[in-house]
């Protein structure tokens, strides 16, 4: 016997799941390399919208980006390094 589910006419094997799985483990170890960033933001005593803001970025961009659902795109990083050109921006930006 498979190891499949049967729901709502849609079948899923295991391996599947497993995949899933590993989607989310992925996420949530992203989500911990951003979290300098949010601790920058909290130093300088900053809401997302008003560091948003700062940056010229729309606030949902810049949220998605800190929690680490958004990689941020080049354009993103200058205009921080624009910002805050007293930072090293590669202690938030690379792996």
């Amino acid at each position: 016997m498979s190891n499949s589910l049967k729901i709502f006419n849609f079948s899923i094997d295991s391996s599947q799941i497993l995949n899933y799985n590993e989607v989310r483990i992925e996420e949530r170890t992203r989500r911990k390399d951003m979290k300098q960033l949010k601790d920058f933001r909290i130093l300088l005593g900053k809401s997302i919208e008003e560091m948003a803001s700062d940056l010229k970025v729309g606030s949902s961009m810049y949220e998605k980006i800190e929690y680490g659902y958004r990689e941020p795109s080049k354009n993103f990083i200058k205009k921080f390094k624009k910002r805050y050109p007293m930072l090293d921006t590669n202690i938030f930006f690379t792996k």
